[in-house]
């Protein structure tokens, strides 16, 4: 397990931030006028102004125990993650790659492998999440995957 995977709802915006500054610092050694995008913006989280791109950044280290990505499209009976992004790309962190890939070509995999939406708790009390889980290898195969140093 490596810094950036720990375990807890407590830990993962936390552990959300430090995923984000690695992605941010890997786009500035190509687009050095990237940057992080303040506050609770909940479409994307990086700007890359020479691109004119957005860019969303997920953490999914649990990934590599599953099998699975874990595709968030509502939040309390609201839609979120897929359904209100507007980033040109997402990049998941599973705690090995970076894996880039359009929402689109993820929406695409949903749909041609007729993918079913489930329920999942984020507290104890109610089903609060709806998310796919897709398999790792899907998402990979559609997007770009990159090595990069354990941190």
């Amino acid at each position: 397990m490596n810094n950036i995977t720990r375990h807890g709802f407590d830990n993962s915006l936390e552990d959300g931030r430090l995923v984000e500054a690695l992605v941010l610092g890997e786009i500035k050694r190509l687009y050095p006028l990237a940057f992080s995008i303040p506050g609770r913006f909940s479409g994307a989280d990086i700007f890359v102004p020479e691109k004119g791109k957005y860019i969303e950044v997920k953490h999914d280290a649990k990934s590599l125990i599953t099998g699975n990505y874990f595709i968030e499209f509502e939040m309390f009976s609201k839609r979120s993650g897929l359904m209100i992004t507007c980033a040109d790309y997402w990049v998941i962190y599973d705690g090995e790659d970076l894996v880039w890939v359009s929402p689109d070509s993820i929406k695409n995999i949903i749909i041609w492998n007729e993918l079913k939406a489930r329920k999942f708790n984020v507290d104890e009390e109610m089903d609060s999440a709806r998310a796919f889980l897709i398999p790792r290898g899907l998402i990979r195969e559609a997007g770009m995957v990159y090595k990069i140093k354990k941190i």
